[in-house]
């Protein structure tokens, strides 16, 4: 799966909701036994690199473990940071790796991107596009704010209430009013966490 949407957007939460529906049993029977697993592709390559290893070969070791594992759901967050050359001399691209595992059934992954960086995937690398069902996210309206930060500060008021719903809607109008570079619910959060 590949998720796309904005920076601040919900891609993050929405892995961590699937890992937490997986493990308290409430996901689909397809995904019973799975675990879903955070990989930091980027610390990786850079202990890789900094250790003298081949990089390449090592990617590739991880990959093979999680194929063969069968179970792993593999979380590669802004996989577009880790496919595309670039000119400087530490960085590495996975996509010859990943175009190696993308067809083996038991290699599953979760990927995420940028709108721009999907578009650049697209342009390049059909072959790799066409493994992923591609699932695009948006940035939610006010009702759907006011329920994500009321999901968000549940466990804190359980304690004692924090913020009446008149609160977390005030805080969404005052969040569109600043000029922010950041979307909803990230903007929300931000300024209701201050």
């Amino acid at each position: 799966v590949l998720l796309i949407g904005e920076p601040g957007i919900g891609k993050k939460t929405m892995i961590h909701y699937l890992a937490k529906i997986i493990r308290q049993d409430k996901a689909e029977e397809i995904l019973n036994d799975k675990r879903v697993l955070i990989f930091d592709l980027g610390g990786a390559i850079a202990y890789f690199v900094n250790e003298g290893f081949d990089v390449e070969n090592e990617i590739r070791k991880i990959f093979n473990e999680a194929a063969y594992a069968g179970n792993v759901i593999l979380a590669l967050e802004n996989i577009g940071n880790y496919i595309f050359e670039r000119s400087d001399n530490f960085h590495f691209s996975v996509s010859k790796v990943l175009v190696e595992f993308l067809g083996i059934p038991t290699f599953q992954i979760i990927a995420t991107s940028n709108v721009p960086d999907y578009h650049q995937l697209v342009e390049r690398s059909e072959e790799m596009v066409k493994f992923f069902d591609v699932i695009e996210t948006r940035e939610p309206d006010e009702n759907e704010t006011i329920d994500i930060l009321y999901q968000f500060f549940r466990s804190i008021e359980r304690k004692r209430a924090v913020l009446a719903y008149e609160g977390y809607k005030a805080i969404i109008g005052a969040s569109g009013k600043y000029n922010w570079n950041s979307v909803l619910p990230e903007r929300a959060i931000d300024l209701a966490e201050e």
